[in-house]
């Protein structure tokens, strides 16, 4: 007769070998079903901006220039040689700030920018990073911050929350490729005061001209793409009366430029619990300026992706 004991230990090892087996085979179909899932992610983020990031989707677009109303100038500085420098939509106000009592105070973050990109982006995120903030900056993983604040008003969810919530937004701007933009610091004031009633908005600027050969030339930071950021814009409808088509002329950019700035002054105007710091990036000083508005150390103001410049033209 055949012992019991070794039967039985050749069962256990059947068993072990059959649950080993098992064991493994669970493992790589979890892991595969994970990686398909991943990739679907990642597919699909993809999908959306490249098949439904249109903006004539969710938006009435008929919004024009001339619906915004021409900033208050007793807003401004009460000194007659300021008034015009201070109105100039071109030139950031010497006040600064304003605020509800134009009174300068501790500012609250949220800090959204809400200029354009390609005027120091970078450099105010650099800053503001560095002097110990959150930030972000075009990027809310894993997609655009663009993408994801646009998802977030299609959604009706706060945009800030819902694509990071961090201390300071030093670019919220998109634009992909043709056709393919979306400008929160544009769409989104509203949303922006719905979520943070008393958040302080910077305007950038920079010399008008230089702004245009930026975005005339800037293809991209670390992947060139095949479209300056000019060639996106005219494929664009943006807001104000910058739809697609317009832009080939350095006057169209010149009124987008103008157009937003008189925007956001008379947005805070009408909303006096914002304060707006305005700053231009070229100023020597505007590193000690931030110190004075926000808890950052100025040293670190530097000079952030920077634009090639156009070769110059041969003498004939």
């Amino acid at each position: 007769l055949l012992s019991p004991v070794p039967v039985f230990s050749s069962i256990n090892t059947l068993q072990s070998s059959i649950m080993s087996g098992i064991s493994k085979s669970a493992i790589i179909s979890v892991g595969a079903i994970l990686l398909l899932l991943a990739l679907s992610q990642i597919f699909s983020a993809h999908h959306y901006i490249e098949k439904s990031y249109s903006v004539s989707t969710v938006y009435d677009d008929s919004y024009q220039a001339s619906q915004i109303p021409a900033i208050d100038k007793s807003l401004l500085s009460s000194s007659n040689e300021n008034n015009e420098e201070e109105a100039s939509c071109f030139r950031a106000n010497p006040k600064f700030a304003i605020t509800q009592n134009n009174e300068p105070y501790t500012l609250p973050t949220p800090i959204i920018n809400l200029g354009f990109p390609k005027i120091g982006t970078n450099t105010i995120n650099e800053v503001f990073k560095s002097s110990g903030y959150t930030t972000k900056h075009n990027i809310c993983r894993p997609i655009l911050c663009g993408v994801c604040m646009k998802r977030a008003l299609q959604r009706k969810t706060p945009p800030m929350a819902s694509c990071g919530d961090v201390q300071v937004w030093s670019q919220v701007d998109v634009s992909y490729s043709k056709g393919h933009c979306f400008w929160p610091q544009i769409r989104m004031l509203k949303e922006f005061h719905a979520e943070s009633p008393d958040a302080t908005f910077l305007l950038t600027f920079r010399n008008i001209d230089k702004w245009i050969s930026s975005v005339t030339n800037w293809r991209g930071e670390k992947h060139q793409m095949p479209f300056t950021m000019r060639e996106r814009l005219v494929n664009c409808t943006v807001g104000y009366d910058f739809k697609a088509g317009v832009g080939e002329k350095d006057e169209d950019l010149r009124q987008f430029f103008c157009d937003h700035v008189n925007a956001v002054r008379q947005f805070v105007a009408d909303h006096p619990s914002h304060a707006l710091v305005e700053i231009d990036i070229e100023d020597p000083l505007v590193g000690s300026k931030l110190e004075a508005w926000f808890d950052v150390k100025g040293e670190y103001w530097g000079h952030h992706n920077v634009s090639p410049q156009p070769l110059p033209k041969e003498d004939k």
